[in-house]
């Protein structure tokens, strides 16, 4: 496993094979270990397991499918493959967006003075003209967008479907294998996702991932969507973290991020906890969390 932590003086501490559960959460990050959470029940296995989302039982529970497995296409750049592209037109210019988990090992400081790094879970992308499929400040979510499911447990399965057939998305797709894994795994200190795309002039891209210390929180574009593109049609490049902003996606109460029993790492199902119908906005529940420029920097590149 990949982790920039694992490299220095902070304790020699082995560290989990694959992040599929709260177990793949560097112990030296956390001074008590929570309940072994639904994490384990919301592993990823890979782009020939899963149906594209579509099968019912994937779908609604996270959990990848042998029989709904589909050949692996042939003669498709493996990152296609890796983040099972839906693509309905391919744009004139290739961007790649790097976000590399750069908290520290205090960057969420909890209400008993405790502190943690901050954890990311797999995450979605679409590419778009118009709208906001994947959320939208101010307006409630929908319950068929699928973001409570990423929100509230890292389960990228329902808005992939969701976004597969949304009429405003060009190109989606989904990120779960941090650079130089050969496995899937959530994004932990030193880690990185890459997500590839193409885009036009005029296209806006959608993206989320879910804060693992959370009941229903996500980092995203703010205001929901970013432009790829300047007024003059030159594609946008470099560090673009200062675009981001973490979100309450509204849809389940939010409890202490340590101690709550329905916060990401610490439930012992998914799709639990005290729902509520709030619009999606920027966090304010009285608890700290960190902003994306403390635990994330995000770069993006034109590449053809």
């Amino acid at each position: 496993m990949k982790n920039a932590f694992s490299r220095v003086a902070i304790g020699s501490l082995a560290l989990a094979t694959v992040a599929t559960s709260v177990e793949a959460m560097p112990l030296q990050f956390r001074d008590t270990e929570p309940a072994v959470g639904a994490r384990q029940s919301n592993t990823y296995h890979g782009p020939n397991t899963s149906g594209r989302g579509r099968n019912p039982a994937a779908t609604e529970s996270g959990i990848a499918s042998d029989s709904a497995a589909a050949p692996v296409p042939t003669n498709v750049p493996a990152w296609k493959v890796d983040q099972e592209v839906m693509q309905v037109r391919e744009g004139t210019t290739v961007f790649t967006l790097r976000m590399e988990n750069i908290a520290q090992y205090d960057s969420m400081v909890f209400s008993d003075g405790s502190s943690q790094a901050a954890g990311m879970s797999h995450g979605v992308y679409a590419v778009h003209p118009e709208g906001w499929p994947v959320y939208e400040p101010g307006e409630e979510t929908l319950s068929a967008s699928g973001l409570e499911h990423l929100a509230e447990d890292g389960n990228v399965r329902p808005m992939q479907a969701y976004l597969e057939t949304h009429p405003d998305v060009l190109e989606s797709g989904i990120f779960y294998k941090p650079v130089g894994w050969e496995t899937d795994g959530e994004l932990w200190p030193g880690d990185v996702y890459e997500v590839k795309f193409s885009a036009d002039p005029g296209d806006k891209l959608s993206i989320a991932t879910m804060l693992m210390q959370s009941n229903d929180l996500i980092y995203g574009p703010i205001d929901g969507r970013l432009d790829l593109f300047d007024d003059s049609g030159r594609p946008i490049s470099g560090d673009i973290t200062a675009r981001f902003e973490l979100y309450d996606a509204g849809t389940e109460a939010n409890e202490d991020p340590k101690f709550g029993p329905n916060v990401g790492l610490n439930q012992k199902s998914l799709d639990t906890g005290p729902s509520e119908s709030e619009p999606v906005r920027l966090v304010d529940d009285g608890f700290d969390y960190p902003s994306a420029p403390e635990v994330l920097r995000i770069t993006i590149q034109p590449t053809g």
